[in-house]
């Protein structure tokens, strides 16, 4: 038996590496700002680090926070049977939070929530949805655009369709008119996303009622 003190590691990615690494990539300041706004979680949960801390130690466990930026040699130094890795953050394109149950993977560490594969799916929105679908869990149809093209055209919709970033999340790329009546009118928030955020655009039927979440 290990006689290492059971750890919880949280893996989070900082909002400034991720607006640094945006800007590097050839993103305006201001966009790359607002995509890094989605982790804004990893700003708000710092000053609650001391408190994690010492309720970790109640419970007889010791506690890290870890930058993703460190996670690949902090991870390889842990030992599998005193180890739990929580992941702050997803993502897998603008954002980089899905490599870090996979480096848990890679390191035998047991993870706290969905496994790698899951993180790698579900930041698509389009692919998730096939997925489910397939499984036939009841999902909505979606088009898929690029730039103002169709990679897949969207399904039929007397209330009109919705339209939103694919990879994106916390409302970036959603604006007063993303509900349109028109599949021109979606094409064109495909360019505007494109142009913004080098996005896709999911185009899915309106469907009225509250938002839940």
């Amino acid at each position: 038996m290990s006689s290492r003190k059971p750890k919880l590691i949280l893996v989070y990615e900082p909002e400034k590496a991720c607006f640094d690494r945006l800007v590097v990539e050839g993103h305006l300041p201001a966009r790359a700002a607002e995509i890094a706004s989605y982790l804004a979680q990893s700003t708000d949960i710092a000053p609650e680090f001391d408190a994690l801390t010492a309720a970790c130690l109640t419970r007889g466990l010791s506690f890290a926070p870890v930058a993703l930026d460190d996670a690949a040699n902090v991870l390889a130094g842990e030992g599998p049977d005193t180890t739990l890795v929580w992941t702050l953050t997803d993502g897998v394109a603008y954002f980089r939070g899905g490599a870090a149950p996979a480096l848990a993977r890679l390191n035998g560490l047991n993870v706290l929530g969905a496994d790698d594969a899951l993180f790698a799916l579900c930041q698509d929105k389009f692919r998730s949805g096939a997925v489910l679908g397939a499984l036939g869990l009841p999902v909505p149809r979606s088009g898929l655009a690029r730039d103002g093209r169709w990679l897949v055209e969207p399904p039929a919709s007397p209330a009109g369709w919705f339209v939103k970033p694919n990879r994106l999340g916390a409302k970036i790329g959603i604006w007063p008119d993303s509900r349109c009546a028109d599949l021109g009118h979606a094409l064109e928030l495909s360019r505007r996303v494109f142009a913004a955020y080098r996005d896709d655009v999911v185009v899915q039927p309106y469907v009225a009622g509250r938002n839940a979440r």
